[in-house]
């Protein structure tokens, strides 16, 4: 059974579906593989529907792994994962290239699930979610007349399209530039409070998992632990421009602070 929480910001109102069961939950999970041995060792996790989670660490320590663990990608050597599911099509999943093709329009490639799904009258779909990224415009231009920013966002479109509980990203922005990464930043966090969904998205970047996260766990090297698990404390409502208030000033030092004592380094 669920309930609602309602929670102030200023003078909005939100809320988020809290269940009596997380939405992500994995238990002591261990993975290997044959030539590169053990991954992820004795992992537990606990996810809420409706939270805003990053997978912070360096670059190998298995962050992917783990992401790929909650989509059903993998399946662990060891302890178990479960995602609970309120609908058939319930999960999308946007990776580091947007693996766009090439031959098909963009209006084409964001349809792609709604075909494989047998959903009918895809149009207006289409461009809600185009629009919904900031891409309505851009429905009949091919993958190669697109920026690297607008390929991702079409990317984050599909992955959007079948109104997904919770969505998974890779490093999505890790290839932009760093004033176009942080604009695509802003645009999804104006999704997740819009939509109220379930988001864990994997990053090596200290600043990306402040300004877009509202929890942050700490992995560390390979095999990956999860050594900690970080609130940060900044609004909702987070603009680009957040990123010269002192607030987000003092909550990057103290998360890099924490990452440092991990990690080491800088």
């Amino acid at each position: 059974m669920q309930s609602i929480t309602y929670y102030s910001l200023g003078c909005m109102w939100h809320y988020i579906f809290m269940s009596s069961e997380p939405h992500i939950e994995l238990k002591n999970v261990t993975k290997r593989f044959s030539k590169s041995g053990t991954v992820l060792k004795d992992i537990s996790l606990q996810i809420q529907r409706g939270e805003f989670v990053t997978l912070l660490g360096p670059s190998g320590s298995g962050k992917s792994t783990l992401l790929r663990m909650i989509a059903g990608l993998e399946t662990p050597e060891n302890g178990s994962v479960k995602v609970q599911r309120l609908k058939k099509y319930d999960c999308g999943y946007v990776f580091q290239d947007p693996a766009l093709m090439p031959w098909r329009t963009v209006n084409e490639n964001v349809a792609l699930p709604l075909q494989l799904a047998n959903i009918q009258n895809t149009h207006s779909r289409v461009q809600l979610a185009l629009e919904l990224v900031g891409l309505k415009n851009a429905g009949e231009l091919f993958p190669h007349e697109l920026s690297g920013g607008m390929k991702m966002r079409a990317s984050l479109a599909r992955s959007l399209i079948l109104e997904p509980d919770l969505l998974l990203l890779d490093e999505p922005f890790s290839a932009l530039d760093e004033i176009l990464r942080f604009s695509l930043a802003q645009e999804l966090r104006k999704i997740w409070l819009n939509k109220k969904i379930t988001i864990v998205l994997v990053t090596h970047s200290l600043a990306e998992a402040t300004l877009m996260s509202n929890r942050a766990l700490v992995i560390s090297q390979k095999p990956a632990t999860i050594e900690l698990d970080l609130q940060v404390d900044l609004p909702n409502e987070r603009p680009v421009t957040l990123r010269t208030d002192t607030r987000y000033t003092i909550e990057l030092e103290r998360i890099s602070e924490a990452y440092r004592k991990i990690h080491g380094g800088f």
